[in-house]
């Protein structure tokens, strides 16, 4: 019986993602069952290389996604299923057009370590300059993590973030959501990075570490922000490192109930995770009033889908307590002390205000509703 055979058979996952990134930030994956786990750990899952962009051509032989045990993570929404990063590889040999080949590579001899990491979406269309944009204000300000301008696709008179802002109601919410862009002209200091376009420095990574595997998608790059900001590295929003995003254009594929759920379950994980007690204390008052609406709010409404949403979180996280509260022992990196968290916090009632007018005075669908 293979490792991964055995971790199935322990674990009860009944079937594997076999995934791997293309040239273009795609994530291409093969579903397997678990009887199959045992022949793909060692002979790879079977792509079709010139169907991703790899720079390959329909007479190109099959590429082979031979599974990292290592990477294992089973989601969190559906834990009968494991998902595993992949190397490619081609004709016996690792695919040198992989990026997970070439940042190996890059990563296997010191002195080509890079300095930073950026991260960009596959829906998401840099403007000209916008990575020198990034590392210059990473270089002059010394921040561990630079937030670009982000501006929505379809309207370019609105901005989707500018970094992240923390609420004191236990939220980490896009900063400038829907505002105008040239509200936002100038560098701020901000409480954590959309990991849909932005830099973060290696040694910030080294220290606090990469995203929490608890994470599949959504609020992932949330949570690592708040680690940063704990850990008492400096996140910066650089204005003039522009680009457009397609918001939803990717995850709009997967966006369903459980989704939803879990994207709620996720919010309370990091806040349990990480959150000094002294700060939770103080938020408490807030924190229950926001909880007690968004469980009572959409039954007076119909609102059901919410409604569902809102209560599955909380049985949910109910059943998560004992795995946040490992987490939560786990992180050892809080260096700031609890007055300056809460001095970093936006009150909320402002950003709520218009999250009532539009939601429920317009009746427009929150994101748990799409």
């Amino acid at each position: 019986m293979t490792e991964l055979a055995a971790i199935a058979e322990e674990k009860g996952i009944k079937f594997f993602l076999i995934s791997f990134t293309d040239i273009l930030g795609v994530q291409r994956a093969k579903l397997v069952p678990t009887r199959a786990i045992a022949d793909m750990a060692v002979e790879g899952a079977g792509f079709a290389g010139f169907a991703a962009w790899l720079d390959m051509s329909p007479a190109d032989a099959d590429i082979l996604a031979i599974p990292d045990a290592d990477s294992l993570i089973r989601l969190p929404w559906k834990p009968e299923v494991g998902w595993l990063a992949a190397d490619v590889h081609y004709k016996g040999d690792p695919f040198a057009n992989a990026p997970r080949v070439v940042l190996q590579e890059v990563l296997a001899c010191p002195r080509n370590r890079p300095e930073f990491v950026s991260l960009l979406n596959n829906d998401a269309v840099p403007e000209p300059g916008w990575l020198a944009a990034l590392v210059t204000k990473a270089e002059s300000s010394g921040a561990g993590a630079v937030a670009s301008k982000m501006i929505r696709h379809d309207n370019r008179d609105r901005l989707d973030n500018a970094g992240h802002v923390f609420l004191n109601t236990g939220e980490i919410l896009p900063r400038g959501a829907g505002q105008s862009p040239d509200d936002y002209i100038k560098p701020a200091s901000v409480a954590g990075v959309c990991g849909g376009a932005c830099l973060l420095r290696s040694s910030m990574l080294d220290d606090i570490g990469m995203f929490d595997e608890f994470f599949s998608t959504g609020y992932e790059d949330a949570e690592l922000g708040l680690r940063a900001l704990l850990a008492g590295y400096e996140q910066i929003f650089a204005p003039k490192a522009v680009v457009r995003h397609r918001i939803g254009a990717s995850i709009d594929k997967i966006r369903d109930l459980s989704y939803a759920v879990q994207l709620q379950v996720n919010i309370n994980y990091t806040y349990v995770k990480l959150v000094p007690w002294p700060v939770a204390v103080w938020n408490l008052p807030w924190i229950l009033l926001k909880t007690v609406a968004l469980l009572i709010l959409p039954l007076l409404m119909g609102r059901w889908r919410l409604l569902k949403v809102q209560w599955r979180a909380f049985g949910r996280t109910m059943r998560f307590l004992p795995t946040m509260f490992r987490a939560r022992r786990r992180f050892k990196k809080r260096r700031v002390s609890s007055s300056v968290v809460i001095g970093r916090q936006k009150f909320f009632a402002r950003l709520y205000a218009g999250y009532f007018r539009r939601f429920v005075i317009g009746g427009k669908p929150t994101i748990f509703e799409r």
